[in-house]
């Protein structure tokens, strides 16, 4: 009896920690107050805070503005008439359309009670301001205001460090009411550098490197934003070579002697047991493209290709074939899944102080970009060649596994960045500005 009593009793308790911890990010219910009004909820469910993230009872908030509300059962999505804005939300999703232009929220669209509910962030991104009161309820004003203009302005280098872009660029995502993005795209680093210096543009695409340059040089006008990609060197070659004992005595073709290429290479080489002065030849050219022809032609037989020229090597030289992933062997010596933080998005302080909310929005509709790029790898080919980002569809389909795409906050990437950087200082201290930025160059994305 006591036996039976103990069992009962511990299936009691483990069932009790259960239902706690899976409940353990939602809050009591909330009320709604508009104008300072307690609004009834009509349909029984109630406002709540899931994982910080604040929720609202669909159908009630949107008849607060006597919204015409369709629901279509087969898709599982709600189309909104609110004020002068039109709204499509999928149950399920993240990304909902704004008069028709795509737009990523911090969370999905969920359906709890048998009711459709939607982050609070859906009411402010259409310019209704909703907040969290000092009381714990949701506030609704129906004083709705038009805020003002805002031009944001996009500044990116044409080829591969503007392929994690490639779905911003062909939907232009709503970012804000009223807010306006203008892309451009840059030919060369230099334009990218003085664009930089003289705070031309909100965010800036760049490599890592740069960024902490510019950031050093001008105290902070830029700081880091996102890291988006995570090295794309691979060493390739007609030979067959296993691991780094394989090139000794080698000649071996790179770009970038004083750039992330060649300072990457020479750490391996040495983390590997290997001397680049004497125990393999380096030999450095002007440009990817000219390196791809020595790879093409035959004239090189191991070289240091960065993508998409890679891809473009094997698909023209089918003697090619890839030895070594740069980025793998980075990850072994540092420990990390990664790779290394080459390219990343920089936004300019000043512009971050003043639109916070149109930075968030940005830097999630940049990792909806990404996630949409690796899993759609041909499309995002056919696209990037229509916006002009490299000539060839097929180069651009092919290259994107390799490209390393992974989306990281730069409070994430803090200590890979730092551990990137250092390496950098002490082959090249100039490239960065003499010294490791100060913690103020990592954006905490709240």
């Amino acid at each position: 009896m006591k036996k039976t009593v103990s069992i009962v009793l511990l299936l009691v308790i483990l069932t009790t920690m259960f239902l706690s911890s899976s409940f353990a990010g939602i809050t009591d219910k909330m009320s709604i107050v508009v104008n300072g009004e307690v609004r009834e909820m009509k349909y029984g469910t109630f406002p709540n805070k899931v994982n910080d993230i604040v929720y609202l009872p669909a159908r009630d908030v949107f008849e607060i503005f006597n919204s015409k509300i369709v629901w279509n059962n087969k898709t599982k999505s709600v189309e909104v008439g609110l004020n002068n804005d039109k709204l499509e939300l999928k149950i399920g999703s993240d990304e909902i359309k704004i008069n028709s232009r795509p737009h990523t929220l911090e969370s999905k669209v969920i359906i709890k009670d048998s009711r459709t509910m939607i982050p609070m962030s859906v009411l402010n991104a259409v310019g209704i301001d909703t907040y969290v009161n000092k009381q714990g309820n949701v506030s609704i004003s129906l004083d709705i205001k038009q805020p003002e203009k805002v031009d944001v302005n996009v500044n990116y280098l044409g080829g591969p460090s503007a392929i994690s872009l490639i779905k911003m660029l062909k939907d232009k995502p709503y970012l804000g009411k009223n807010v306006n993005v203008n892309y451009e795209m840059l030919k060369q680093v230099s334009l990218i550098q003085a664009n930089m210096l003289n705070k031309k543009a909100d965010f800036i695409v760049a490599p890592t490197n740069l960024g902490a340059n510019i950031y050093n040089k001008t105290k902070g006008e830029y700081i880091l934003a996102d890291v988006y990609s995570w090295g794309v060197l691979y060493l390739s070659s007609t030979e067959e070579i296993k691991d780094f004992s394989g090139l000794k005595g080698k000649e071996i073709y790179l770009i970038g002697k004083t750039g992330t290429p060649g300072i990457v290479f020479n750490k391996l080489l040495q983390l590997n047991g290997l001397d680049p002065e004497k125990d393999v030849k380096l030999i450095y050219l002007s440009s990817p493209q000219e390196l791809a022809m020595y790879m093409i032609s035959g004239k090189a037989k191991t070289a240091v290709l960065p993508e998409p020229v890679q891809t473009q090597v094997l698909m023209k030289n089918k003697k090619v074939k890839v030895v070594m992933n740069i980025q793998e062997e980075w990850g072994k010596k540092y420990d990390s899944k990664l790779g290394f933080p080459q390219s990343s998005i920089f936004v300019k302080k000043e512009f971050l102080d003043a639109h916070r909310d149109i930075v968030k929005s940005f830097l999630r509709e940049h990792k909806n970009s990404i996630k949409w790029v690796n899993e759609n790898n041909a499309q995002a080919g056919l696209a990037g060649k229509e916006l002009g980002i490299m000539p060839s569809e097929k180069i651009i389909e092919k290259s994107i596994p390799r490209c390393n795409l992974k989306y990281v906050d730069a409070k994430d990437a803090k200590a890979a960045v730092k551990e990137f950087l250092n390496t950098i200082l002490s082959f090249n201290p100039k490239s960065i500005g003499g010294k490791l930025p100060d913690d103020g160059f990592y954006y905490e994305n709240k």
